[in-house]
């Protein structure tokens, strides 16, 4: 140890009265060794080396806001002036249960740096609130359009209007005034375009459809189509219905109609919002004929490999028929792509659709579900009594009723009551 090797290095300097002063940090010492050997051991430490340890009290309220007029005077010339809240911002913002005079100084040299360089375009009292913001601003500058995050306890302290904003995005990126909020704008615009965020943040400005026009057509928006639509669909609605915005859902549209490769269940929150907003009917009746015609696709959520049958695709239309604004030019019915099920799935699907099942264009082998019903002749062909009821004048049962005639004849009972299943 140094202090032990400067009292005891010599013997005849054993019995020297000399005390030894040493400043130091105690919680930055045991930030130090703490994932080497801990705070315990640190402290014993700590202990072992410094036999009287005496604790220096932080500056009271007086006497650090006396320290701050008088380094500001030092700095400006003049202390602080009361409209700008200066003392109440540093006071509210500052980091940490206690102020130290070296945070006061670099504080105030900041202020000095920033109002060399902005003269008198930026009122001190936002050099202020930039100075003291900075860390939070570079984390993320769209919080400079969250006023209760950014302001918190000092949102009395600044007008209601867009001078905020303005001025700490002009501090931020270093531009001209006139240009900081376009500036702001256009990087989180573009966030939102990438996938990260959304618009509506950004939406509330009177800038964002100019903004949004100067970064909209760009590649990123062909990776995060989806992202994109739901982010417009959450818009005010006085803005996403009006004619102005409609380029930008007619935009997005036709990017969705080129791409194919997302499962239709992952898309069909997307057809549904563009079906809501888009207000041209060609592209809406593209939109959701594109929609439609994929319904075949559906896959079921959860089972990427299995798709839509039987009564999970009937509620499946039914429910979209319901929910899904089409163009009075062409039927729900008309578009859709023709699908085939095994049996035991088409029985299932006739049985619960709610319209004539021949409007779905649902398929079946006719031989293979002649033999799938005839495994249940005799004793279990009751419970596909809905099923042959409503199919009986559109299938050829003549395969399963031949079979029924067979079994009813070795039993000995008349056939009569069964010739309803015929074509």
């Amino acid at each position: 140890m140094v202090i032990n090797t400067y009292f005891f290095s010599d013997e005849k300097n054993v019995n020297l009265k000399v005390w030894a002063l040493i400043p130091y940090d105690q919680n930055h010492i045991l930030n130090i060794f703490k994932e080497d050997i801990g705070d315990s051991l640190t402290e014993n430490y700590l202990q072992k080396t410094f036999s009287i340890s005496f604790r220096i009290p932080p500056p009271v309220l007086t006497d650090w806001k006396e320290l701050f007029i008088k380094y500001f005077k030092e700095a400006f010339g003049a202390p602080p002036p009361d409209n700008e809240q200066v003392v109440n911002l540093f006071d509210y913002l500052h980091d940490g249960d206690t102020i130290k005079p070296r945070e006061i100084i670099h504080f105030i040299n900041n202020l000095v740096l920033y109002k060399k360089q902005w003269q008198d375009q930026i009122p001190l009292k936002y050099l202020a609130l930039y100075t003291l913001k900075q860390k939070e601003l570079s984390k993320d500058v769209t919080i400079i359009l969250k006023r209760e995050i950014l302001l918190k306890k000092v949102e009395g302290l600044f007008e209601p209007n867009e001078e905020l904003e303005v001025y700490l995005a002009a501090l931020f990126f270093n531009v001209k005034l006139e240009m900081a909020k376009e500036v702001l704008l256009k990087r989180g615009i573009e966030r939102a375009l990438r996938g990260d965020g959304d618009f509506s943040d950004y939406a509330k400005s009177s800038e964002f459809l100019s903004v949004l026009n100067t970064c909209f057509y760009n590649p990123s928006i062909q990776q995060n189509i989806s992202s994109v639509i739901v982010s417009f669909g959450k818009l005010p609605s006085e803005l996403k219905f009006d004619n102005t915005f409609q380029p930008y859902w007619k935009a997005v549209a036709v990017t969705l109609l080129r791409d194919s490769t997302i499962p239709i269940n992952e898309h069909e929150i997307n057809y549904q919002i563009l079906n809501e907003h888009l207000l041209e009917s060609e592209i809406a009746e593209q939109n959701s004929k594109h929609f439609f015609k994929r319904l075949s696709e559906y896959i079921e959520p959860g089972e990427p490999l299995y798709k839509f049958r039987g009564r999970s695709y009937a509620n499946k239309i039914d429910e979209l028929k319901k929910n899904f604004k089409t163009p009075h030019t062409f039927s729900f019915f008309d578009v859709l792509n023709e699908i085939t099920f095994e049996p035991h799935y088409y029985i299932d699907f006739v049985e619960n659709c709610e319209e004539s099942f021949e409007l779905y264009k649902v398929k079946c082998d006719s031989i293979l579900l002649n033999e799938y019903l005839i495994m249940d002749v005799p004793a279990k062909i009751d419970k596909h009594d809905i099923f042959l009821k409503k199919t009986s004048q559109s299938i050829d049962f003549n395969p399963l009723i031949r079979n029924l005639e067979s079994v009813i004849e070795a039993l000995g009972i008349a056939t009569e009551n069964y010739s309803t299943y015929s074509k």
